[in-house]
């Protein structure tokens, strides 16, 4: 059974460590909204999705996770502030706040 828990939480940021059925070890999947001009998630420190955004904040990021689908959606109040981020994998809801 795959599973997400929260281990790191601040402004614009969320650290997630992620098990798969498949994987001996669990991943850290960090989403960064605070970047400037762009967002991204990051799967242990390393780039899986990265986007522009110059007018407002970018609301999916589809990346690869290990060998499987993953996506990352986020919404954000006006006062920059993460409404709501949901992360899935192969379609299954994993994490969700908000």
């Amino acid at each position: 059974m795959a599973t997400a828990r929260l281990v790191e939480q601040s402004w614009l940021k969320r650290v997630l460590e992620v098990s798969l059925d498949d994987t001996e070890r669990p991943y850290h999947v960090t989403y960064q909204g605070r970047g400037i001009g762009y967002e991204g998630v990051l799967v242990d420190g390393v780039i899986a999705a990265r986007q522009t955004s110059y007018f407002w904040f970018v609301p999916r990021f589809p990346f690869r996770l290990s060998d499987q689908d993953a996506v990352i959606e986020v919404r954000v109040w006006p006062w920059l502030a993460l409404r709501s981020l949901r992360l899935s994998v192969n379609g299954e809801t994993l994490y969700s706040e908000g």
